[in-house]
């Protein structure tokens, strides 16, 4: 077969160590062993990705399962959720119609779900105090504590988020921004945004409803 032809197939396995630059398109499930190097692929069924692997834009209408070590090159989207295990990258755009679950040590630059979530969610807690209204500085922004912030928190410096903060907004910074253990940004429902110029980390616990965008992000 020549480059770029289709390959139309009800139900597909790759053993490991499989390549092409074909574009596979399959009906039902397909299933993507270790270690393979594949261009386009697109799945009606659930999707998986063994861990090494390698392609450049994958899509399904169901959910997808990333193995470790997976390098996505450009793209990768889900009508469903995708599943994300350790030191995977996701390219310039991950999307998914309801969750992207992130674990340790994944890169992106852009992700957009209903509900961008990393490892260990836990139970949020009641609140022991609030703020109404937004927040903005001309320098760094650093907020402890269990608090929810009703409003944005928008910042020319740095922003850092510990320890059960939650923002029922969108939050901005021209440079980095560091969400830790057990914050929430925005609401569930309500696409809200994180957006840096620089920076995104992501500690365990996080939940952001909608969109993050970063020229580099990943979990730690």
């Amino acid at each position: 077969m020549k480059n770029d032809e289709i390959l139309l197939l009800y139900e597909f396995r790759t053993g490991d160590n499989f390549e092409t630059e074909n574009i596979i398109y399959t009906l039902k499930d397909l299933y993507i062993g270790k270690n393979c190097r594949l261009k386009e692929v697109y799945s009606k069924g659930t999707l998986y990705v063994d861990e090494n692997s390698e392609v450049r834009a994958i899509a399904s209408d169901s959910d997808m399962f990333l193995g470790k070590n997976v390098f996505i090159k450009r793209w990768i989207d889900s009508m469903k959720s995708i599943f994300v295990s350790a030191k995977c990258n996701l390219g310039v755009v991950a999307s998914a119609g309801e969750n992207i679950v992130l674990s340790q040590g994944v890169k992106f630059e852009r992700l957009f779900a209903k509900r961008i979530m990393t490892y260990n969610i836990a139970k949020e807690k009641e609140k022991d105090s609030y703020i109404i209204g937004t927040i903005k500085s001309d320098e760094d922004i650093e907020i402890k504590g269990n608090i929810e912030i009703v409003g944005n928190l928008i910042s020319e410096g740095k922003i850092k988020l510990h320890d059960n903060v939650a923002v029922k907004g969108n939050v901005f910074s021209q440079v980095d921004i560091e969400l830790n253990n057990g914050i929430r940004i925005g609401i569930e429902n309500k696409i809200k945004s994180v957006v840096a110029n620089g920076k995104v980390i992501l500690g365990e616990d996080v939940i952001v409803y909608g969109f993050i965008s970063s020229k580099e992000g990943e979990t730690k």
